[in-house]
């Protein structure tokens, strides 16, 4: 009798849109499945239907608790653009990007008259917004208001192209919630001159980020390993930092910085600290999600507090503490 022939299960996902407002939206992919092989990314592109894909970012959506992958769009990284916006999804398995599908949504118009606030007073939501530790679209959530939800405030200010309410927690922390986009700002590039060609091949030393502008605050959307290879047409400075520029095959351009600074680089140390242990601080001290000094500040230890480590290392010039969060997000903590 002849064998069956097993059919291969293919990798699936469901693409929800969460969330949606004036100031961007949640894409959330649950149902996830990578049929017959392990799943080591998840990409999410986003372009709006404007003037083509000339705002394309392809977002990295992180894992949750349950087993799904979440990201947030901005509506700063693709020109604060109301309207179409296409969403389309990939996992990475065995190294390579899979299709699994897309889905589009429109991101409303902003209301013009919510910028005439008074300089102080209180502020009801009207969709989720999320609470940051500064003005900048790139700085991460530590927490988040919900439609409906209000806030006193205690200022009013304009920066990275939006306006943010900004407050002082109870335990003296200054927060801010972006409330509409004002206007775009992008980091400036300028010629340089340096010992590399203006253009040509470069290999790379050391993990090295990709990214969609030359800026360190900019997301990371792959990176390229030591060793590895690409061909630039353009070297820029940009953010104090020097980067290589090319042009992707989808026609977006990149940028990667050569200087070693943009990109912190763990290696590991021999304090006198126990390799993995727990650790009660003596001062208030930053949790990051990378080892170095320019990466935004996700939340703190306070004075006396305690954190069980898995690894201590050294990277830019410091000390850190490593953990792995419940939902297996990896933290890193100055201690030098």
């Amino acid at each position: 009798m002849a064998k069956l022939a097993q059919q291969e299960s293919k990798p699936s996902g469901t693409i929800n849109i969460e969330n949606l407002s004036n100031l961007g939206f949640d894409v959330h992919i649950t149902n996830v499945s990578g049929g017959d092989k392990a799943i080591q990314g998840v990409s999410v592109p986003v372009w709006t239907v404007k003037d083509g894909q000339d705002d394309l970012v392809w977002h990295q959506a992180d894992r949750q608790s349950d087993g799904s992958y979440k990201v947030r769009i901005n509506v700063g990284d693709h020109k604060s653009e109301a309207g179409e916006y296409i969403v389309h999804l990939y996992y990475v398995q065995d190294g390579k990007m899979v299709g699994i599908g897309g889905t589009s949504t429109t991101v409303p118009v902003q209301n013009a008259t919510r910028h005439n606030l008074p300089a102080s007073g209180s502020y009801t939501f009207t969709a989720r917004s999320g609470i940051k530790t500064q003005p900048l679209v790139a700085n991460p959530d530590v927490s988040y208001y919900d439609a409906g939800m209000s806030v006193n405030y205690d200022k009013v200010v304009n920066n990275d192209g939006y306006t943010w309410l900004s407050y002082l927690s109870y335990s003296g922390n200054r927060f801010y919630v972006a409330i509409t986009p004002t206007s775009v700002t992008k980091p400036v590039e300028q010629p340089v001159q340096p010992s590399t060609p203006s253009s040509g091949t470069y290999t790379f030393k050391e993990r090295s980020s990709i990214k969609a502008e030359p800026s360190v605050a900019s997301p990371e959307l792959a990176y390229y390993a030591a060793g590895m290879s690409v061909n630039y047409d353009r070297l820029v400075t940009a953010d104090g930092h020097t980067w290589l520029s090319y042009l992707s095959r989808g026609g977006s351009r990149r940028y990667i910085s050569i200087d070693g600074k943009a990109t912190a680089v763990a290696q590991p140390t021999s304090p006198s600290l126990a390799a993995t242990g727990t650790y009660t601080f003596t001062q208030p001290s930053s949790i990051k999600t990378q080892p170095s000094v320019a990466s935004p500040e996700l939340a703190y230890y306070d004075k006396g507090m305690s954190v069980r480590y898995d690894k201590v290392l050294t990277a830019d010039g410091h000390t850190w503490l490593s953990y792995v969060t419940y939902s297996g997000a990896r933290r890193y903590v100055d201690i030098s």
